[in-house]
């Protein structure tokens, strides 16, 4: 198992807010729910890609900005659409103060 390093802990994002991150050419999208790490594909997979840090988080729950698709941060899944895919979830590891996926 590979581990690639997203962030430091002190630059995550805090409690009930994202952040994206660019590691290489992955994008990735560090969600921090009740202070548990989530990490997902930073683009909308519908229509373009749109940024998924400008979107909307309730709960678990992230809009879109573009089209208001709505995906379940803790498995990727899509709750509405236009979009049809689920986000590519990563699964997180924190060590040494810091965030890593599984690459």
């Amino acid at each position: 198992m590979d581990l690639l390093k997203i962030c430091d802990l002190e630059i995550a994002p805090s409690l009930g807010n994202l952040k994206q991150f660019k590691v290489g050419i992955l994008e990735v999208l560090v969600v921090n729910i009740e202070g548990e790490f989530f990490c997902t594909s930073a683009r909308c997979p519908h229509a373009g890609g749109a940024p998924l840090a400008e979107g909307t988080l309730k709960g678990t729950v992230l809009t879109c900005p573009w089209h208001e698709a709505q995906f379940r941060v803790t498995d990727g899944q899509v709750l509405r659409g236009p979009a049809s895919e689920n986000l590519l979830v990563y699964k997180i590891i924190v060590k040494d103060n810091s965030i890593f996926i599984e690459a």
